[in-house]
């Protein structure tokens, strides 16, 4: 996170700007996010990846097209693959027309920006999605419009023009959306030339809309959807039907619940007498079985995993819920969906491991045999990755 806001720490952006104001960060570095993606690596997934409508999305003027507007009908045999296949000539005609291209999730198809994601993730502790959008020359693909979530703009080709407004709603939730006239243009109380390197962060709740320049725009959009108090209170209401009285039936005549005196004296109860620190476990472990595995060098992992030794360099993958606990004996580690049961002496190695993020095997405390069996383990468990190239 401090190399995506460089040169803000990741502290100072999150006491003074997430979710509070937008943020521009110019940098000057055309090649900053070149790492992550370049316009070559666009053309090529479009041009041999196998597209499929809705993780493929063509807006103008914000109008979205329909899919079977760019898709093979379904009499076809090039959508013998999917469902709503992408006929990449009907695609670039849109292209020519003015319509921006989004390509959902694109973590799904690059180890880079799916490392990317998962750090932003574990930064926040809430959920991430990466869109890539390419807007052909002087086109706009939405009208202004805020969003339910936060987003961070990365923007990697070409130029892209920015106006960032008022926010009519604070903090909307994805059920407060903004729809064609309900919102009043104002004057913008952000202006903005994104060039190739810079970064923009727009709140969830401030309206915006944005317009390319003479050439191709390409940028990458972290969509971060924070976990609310609302969220939380949500899951705790889930427990209602424990309380047998709450599982009682409304009255025939239920209009007059709304003065029940006895119904909120129990829905205080029940709030009272709830498990909060569960209910936040509980969140927690859900976010993490929703996220995308990071399945990147495994194989590459499995190739060098005989020969690793003392000297061999490795590291923590990028997983969340990591809980260690030691008791009865064993240690147990749990991180995303898993749960492992490890020789009680390993606690001590994997609190190293964590702090350290990466790390020399010999640098590890205890002993070498020991560490060389845990290190496996957990190469083969997907919490370590084998740094350097396989032999």
């Amino acid at each position: 996170m401090d190399r995506l806001l460089e040169p803000f720490p990741f502290p100072t952006f999150y006491d003074a700007w997430y979710e509070k104001k937008p943020l521009l960060i110019k940098r000057r570095s055309p090649a900053f996010y070149a790492s992550l993606l370049t316009i070559e690596d666009v053309n090529e997934h479009i041009g041999r990846a196998h597209l499929s409508a809705p993780a493929l999305r063509l807006a103008r003027n914000g109008v979205e097209l329909e899919e079977g507007d760019y898709t093979y009908p379904d009499s076809s045999p090039n959508c013998h693959w999917s469902d709503a296949t992408v006929d990449k000539e009907l695609l670039f005609a849109k292209f020519y027309e003015g319509y921006t291209m989004i390509l959902m999730e694109y973590e799904q198809h690059s180890a880079a920006m799916l490392r990317l994601r998962h750090e932003v993730e574990r930064a926040f502790q809430s959920s991430v999605m990466t869109h890539v959008y390419l807007t052909p020359r002087n086109a706009q693909g939405f009208s202004p419009h805020w969003d339910p979530t936060n987003v961070f703009i990365l923007q990697f080709t070409g130029t892209k023009d920015w106006m960032i407004y008022d926010s009519p709603v604070t903090l909307p939730s994805s059920r407060q959306l903004l729809y064609p006239g309900e919102w009043t243009r104002v004057e913008p109380t952000l202006t903005a030339t994104l060039e190739p390197g810079d970064l923009l962060y727009i709140p969830r709740g401030f309206v915006h809309e944005a317009r390319s320049g003479d050439a191709v725009s390409g940028h990458v959009t972290l969509e971060l959807r924070a976990l609310t108090y609302a969220d939380l209170l949500q899951r705790m209401a889930a427990d209602a039907s424990a309380d047998p009285w709450l599982r009682r039936p409304l009255p025939i005549d239920y209009l007059g619940v709304a003065s029940n005196d006895e119904f909120l004296r129990h829905v205080h109860e029940f709030f009272d007498q709830a498990d909060l620190p569960r209910s936040v476990k509980e969140m927690q472990a859900a976010f993490a079985d929703d996220r995308l595995p990071d399945a990147t060098d495994r194989l590459a992992d499995y190739v060098k995993l005989p020969r690793i030794g003392a000297a061999s360099r490795l590291r923590v993958r990028s997983v969340v819920c990591q809980e260690l606990s030691n008791g009865g004996g064993k240690t147990v580690l749990r991180f995303d969906r898993k749960r492992l049961e490890l020789p009680p002496s390993a606690g001590r190695s994997i609190r190293f491991m964590i702090r350290a993020r990466e790390f020399a095997m010999s640098a590890l405390p205890g002993a070498r045999r020991a560490n060389l069996a845990l290190c496996s383990t957990l190469v083969r468990e997907g919490f370590l990755t084998i740094e350097g190239s396989p032999a």
